[in-house]
């Protein structure tokens, strides 16, 4: 699978913001990410799991604790009428 953000540009994100650009268009394995991203599944489950506040889990296949889909939390702001 192919990143949506090109390689300079991801280049110059943090790995956080890396990882946030992956998932903007729906949510994905760390499998997923890791392709989109570059980096190690290892590294990618260590990102998601340090950040609460921006990923969340959305699904877990049935008896396999790795194997569930990431997704980004909404700002605590967007819902907020302007």
């Amino acid at each position: 699978m192919e990143s949506s953000t090109p390689s300079i540009a991801r280049e110059r994100m943090s790995q956080p913001d890396q990882i946030a650009a992956a998932l903007r268009t729906g949510a994905r394995t760390v499998r997923e990410i890791a392709d989109a991203t570059g980096l190690s599944e290892n590294h990618v489950r260590a990102i998601l799991c340090r950040y609460p506040s921006r990923f969340v889990r959305v699904g877990q296949a049935e008896g396999r604790a790795r194997a569930g889909r990431w997704g980004l939390l909404a700002p605590a702001n967007s819902d907020k009428a302007t």
